[in-house]
């Protein structure tokens, strides 16, 4: 079992990371099921040392330590808020911090091929699920097996940034096979045009700075600046267009602020800016535990009966991470979101910067682009708050930093705590 783990659960989750995603309900249950058997193998001794390495002598260290703590401080405010919580457990917290174990396994060269081979799977799966949803069961909204339309709309819409991002940088792949990745790009753009996700389009700051790289990093420096004017021309292009307003509604945007006196929260956000509003109000009276991992809907309820907000449909969270965790948590909780984001984009960011021969830098920026992926959606949707969007986060940054480092044997192993070497005898 321990060597079985030891040298698949990468292969397996790097393609499972899109190529199971769209395919089935639940849509993490492989991801999950890896990464309970990874956190099983602690109990094995040689497999226990590298895991308590991780927080002490391993490069992982920016992205070991911010899963814990983020399970450390949701377990900690649950406890405060004990007398209304006392059935809660923090599942989605646990199953980030359950991923760091997977930083323990073995990688090799063949975790690369499948997490390729997974991302153009994804792709076809979203497409056909998008196919689906719109002509056959003439839903308003695609949503595939993830439930919800703005899931499916943003997850494929990282599947698209990821595509595109292989196809401009993977110089190793032949041409014919990098051509995959640019229909898998289209392909993940219209699942995630049929969801109709407004949110989504934001991911479009994920692709821009490509245009920045040396041209050695690129398929083509022209492309690249061609592909960015083309996707700015775009947006402009719906910005413009009454019937592209009408489909995504945009144009309701502009009704809902027609009355000075009182916003349209509903029309205007989807009732989000009201949610926000509630959350700041929340957190400026209960700044240093906030209101508990279930008190927002009931403390949502007093502001609206006191009237410090507007009485429209109200919802569980605030959809919006950084408000999700300084209302729930208070400042501890903010602070661990930071590092849960933070920490892992300067893993990524160093050895892109420290790498400049380019071998496996491609998921440097891979790994930097899941993590301002999952911050920018996380702007308009609580993210963390959600199995899907945990799971997936916490197994994406972990494969892809493996998947980084396949040049660091070091890294790859885990290696234990250093010793001193033994002096070299001087020879005579």
């Amino acid at each position: 079992m321990k060597v079985l783990l030891d040298k698949w659960a990468i292969f397996f989750l790097a393609f499972g990371c899109f190529g199971i995603l769209f395919v089935m309900h639940p849509t993490t249950w492989l991801q999950t099921l890896i990464i309970i058997s990874t956190s099983v193998l602690v109990i094995d001794d040689e497999f226990r040392s590298r895991y308590i390495s991780l927080f002490k002598y391993s490069v992982f260290k920016s992205i070991a330590w911010p899963f814990l703590l983020w399970l450390a401080v949701a377990i900690a405010v649950a406890l405060v808020h004990g007398k209304v919580s006392k059935f809660y457990f923090p599942e989605n917290e646990f199953r980030i911090f359950l991923s760091v174990a997977v930083l323990c396994a073995g990688v090799h060269l063949k975790s690369k091929t499948a997490f390729y081979y997974g991302l153009v799977a994804g792709a076809i799966a979203a497409a056909v699920w998008a196919v689906y949803d719109v002509y056959i069961v003439h839903t308003w909204r695609a949503q595939g097996p993830t439930n919800n339309p703005i899931h499916f709309g943003n997850l494929t819409a990282l599947g698209a940034v990821l595509s595109l991002s292989v196809w401009l940088l993977a110089t190793d792949l032949r041409m014919k096979f990098r051509l995959l990745f640019l229909c898998g790009a289209v392909l993940y753009s219209f699942a995630s045009y049929a969801s109709l996700t407004r949110s989504s389009g934001v991911l479009i700051f994920c692709i821009l700075p490509l245009a920045l790289l040396p041209q050695k990093y690129l398929l083509d420096k022209k492309v690249t600046i061609g592909l960015c004017i083309a996707l700015i021309v775009g947006v402009c292009f719906i910005g413009f267009s009454k019937p592209l307003q009408h489909y995504f509604r945009l144009d309701e945007l502009a009704a809902a602020s027609n009355n000075s006196q009182r916003l349209d929260y509903e029309r205007l956000t989807s009732n989000r800016a009201n949610m926000w509003h509630a959350s700041i109000l929340m957190f400026q009276e209960h700044p240093w535990s906030g209101v508990g991992p279930v008190g927002f809907t009931e403390n949502f309820q007093l502001l609206i009966d006191e009237g410090r907000v507007q009485d429209t449909y109200t919802h569980n969270q605030p959809h919006n991470d950084i408000l999700y965790a300084a209302s729930m948590g208070g400042v501890f909780k903010l602070l661990a979101y930071i590092a849960l984001i933070l920490g892992p984009f300067l893993f990524f960011y160093k050895r892109y910067k420290a790498n400049p021969l380019g071998i496996d830098r491609l998921f440097n920026v891979l790994g930097m682009q899941v993590v301002a992926s999952f911050f920018l959606t996380g702007l308009t949707n609580s993210n963390f708050d959600l199995q899907i969007y945990s799971t997936t986060y916490a197994v994406l940054v972990c494969v892809l930093a493996k998947l980084s480092t396949l040049a660091d044997s070091d890294a790859i192993n885990v290696a234990e705590p250093s010793k001193p070497s033994t002096p070299a005898t001087p020879s005579c």
